[in-house]
């Protein structure tokens, strides 16, 4: 493997990261249907087992969140929030593609959910 393999390998690493664990922030916020760019980046923060603290030796802010997701489709868009505020946010259906193609929830190993084979998926 060349280094720029390597280097293509880490960045998809990383944006698989960002998925999983956005999905834990909708997750931990009750699965609401949007959730505003500062409290997803609080939460995303607040993990110090995650990269996103020392994310660009500055850590992760909207800009590079931005940069991350542009590659899925995903931007955010100023959203009406409860009260009538607006904020710069996300809505949980702009990851649902993403989520099922680059990191589907696995299925529990009682046989409970049906699995179907997945394509190795590559990231953009």
């Amino acid at each position: 493997m060349c280094a720029a393999e390597v280097g293509q390998d880490d960045e998809s690493n990383v944006k698989t990261r960002l998925l999983k664990d956005i999905r834990r922030v909708f997750g931990c916020y009750g699965d609401p249907d949007m959730v505003r760019t500062r409290d997803l980046l609080e939460e995303l923060l607040k993990d110090q087992e995650a990269p996103w603290v020392e994310y660009r030796n500055t850590g992760l802010t909207a800009r590079y969140l931005g940069i991350l997701l542009k590659d899925f489709g995903i931007q955010a868009a100023v959203l009406r929030f409860e009260g009538g505020r607006q904020a710069r946010g996300f809505t949980r259906t702009q990851f649902t593609d993403a989520w099922a193609r680059y990191c589907p929830e696995e299925q529990p190993p009682d046989g409970s959910g049906e699995t179907t084979p997945h394509e190795s998926a590559v990231l953009p």
